[in-house]
Formats: structure tokens, sequence, C-alpha cells
């Protein structure tokens, strides 16, 4: 044999792997096990994305029904109320809003979608304001652009005073009178 004979070469061959080559051209087959989890990993992300999708075209549909569903299949899983859109950063609530969906938009609030989540364009109270602005818009488009606005901003404003948005109506006094003035007391 030419290679035991070659002088400096040792008869034994080196029990490492071969290095990559430069262009990555060499590549160890995975296990069967790494090979079924990589089919799994793959089938999954494909999946995720499918439902992702989903929820999205939901949103700028006004799916209500739809998105409620995927809601309480994946919450916490793979999506929340506030999840982004990956090659635009839009939250549903922001499609919602750049659609005029007002009962998306509400059910989307309602379950804690928050007004203020910041996109590359502005955050959905943002975008809700400039749609207002439209002067090209049909005044029944202007009309609901102003409701969703409106909602946006009763939700906005509630959020940002720790109320719940349901509690907006309420009278405020919550029998607790520790935060009252206590000057008459002088």
């Amino acid at each position: 044999d030419a290679r035991r004979d070659a002088p400096g070469r040792s008869p034994v061959p080196p029990r490492r792997p071969p290095a990559a080559a430069a262009d990555g051209s060499y590549r160890r087959r995975p296990s069967p096990t790494t090979s079924r989890l990589l089919e799994s990993f793959a089938r999954q992300q494909s999946e995720t994305e499918q439902t992702l999708s989903s929820w999205f075209d939901a949103a700028q549909s006004g799916d209500l029904q739809r998105m409620r569903s995927l809601f309480e299949l994946y919450n916490g899983e793979t999506l929340s109320v506030d999840q982004r859109q990956t090659n635009t950063g839009r939250t549903a609530l922001i499609i919602a809003v750049q659609w005029d969906r007002f009962d998306v938009v509400r059910w989307l609030l309602d379950q804690g979608a928050d007004p203020h989540y910041p996109s590359p364009r502005g955050t959905a109270l943002y975008i809700g304001s400039i749609r207002v602005q439209d002067r090209h818009a049909l005044p029944v488009h202007r009309r609901l652009s102003e409701n969703v606005l409106e909602l946006l901003q009763a939700h906005a404003d509630t959020a940002a005073a720790g109320a719940a948005p349901a509690a907006a109506a309420d009278d405020g006094d919550d029998g607790d009178d520790s935060d009252d003035d206590d000057d008459d007391d002088d």
C-alpha cells in the first residue's frame, strides 16, 4: 500500500472526522433520531407559519369566528394577542385598524391587545388617527374609522389609568378612601 510506505505517514489513519472543506462541502449524515427531530421541527414550523398566516388573514378580512377559534387553540403556544407579523412587524390589531374591522378591533382589545404596541409604521392608535384624517375616504368609511379610533382611545385611556376597559364606565368609587385628601383633619 502506497500510503503506508510513504515517508512521514503513520500506518494508522486518524480517528477524528475529516475537517470540512472551505466551501462546507463535507457534511456528516445525521443519525436517524436527528433526522426525525429535524423533520418534526420543519413540520412544526410549517404549521406555526400556517396558523399565523390564518390569524393575520382573519384580522384583515374581519373573520372574528376564525380568530376566536385560533385564539382558543393556540393562545400562549404559537400565537399571542400581540403577535407580530415576521415580515412587517404589524399585529392583528394594527391590521384590523387598517381595514376598519370594528368587531375584530373590539374583540382584540377585550383580549388584552395593546393599542400602544409599536410597529415600524406606528401604533394601532396612531394608525387609527391617520385613517380618520384620510380626505379621500368615503363618508361611510371615515365614520367607521372614527368608530375604530374612539374604541382604541377608550381602551388606551383606561389602560393608562390602570383600569380595565369594562370599569371605565364605573363611577370611580372603589370604596377605598385611603387616597382621599385628609386636609379636613387640620
